[in-house]
């Protein structure tokens, strides 16, 4: 058995796919943070990057009316669920050295595939 504590959000892995992050939200790769695992409130970070999209749809459903007081809008949730199954790569996010924390997670799941053979 292998326990592992990840970085705090998960988001910060989906971010550090730079590349495909910035092309799934129709924004700049150049707005997508270098160092997701440093920030603070990552999805808040990413409802601002939804603000400067490209794609309306992106706006409506992932940034929040002010006045709902919420985090995110009504879609963010299954936005970046689709982004994980569909867009993202664990290994390119890992290898981007943009998420220390995922690189190590594979390797201690590389590790515990080889040891139950």
């Amino acid at each position: 058995m292998c326990f592992r504590i990840v970085v705090h959000a998960a988001e910060a892995w989906l971010m550090a796919d730079r590349r495909a992050f910035a092309r799934a939200l129709g924004v700049e790769e150049k707005y997508v943070p270098s160092d997701p695992e440093t920030l603070i409130r990552p999805k808040s970070s990413i409802v601002d990057l939804a603000r400067k999209s490209r794609v309306a749809e992106i706006r409506r459903e992932l940034v929040p009316d002010p006045r709902s007081g919420l985090e995110g809008g009504p879609a963010l949730g299954a936005w970046l669920s689709g982004f994980a199954d569909r867009l993202w790569s664990p290994e390119r996010a890992a290898d981007s050295g943009r998420a220390p924390s995922l690189s190590k997670a594979l390797k201690r799941i590389e590790e515990l595939i080889r040891r139950s053979g």
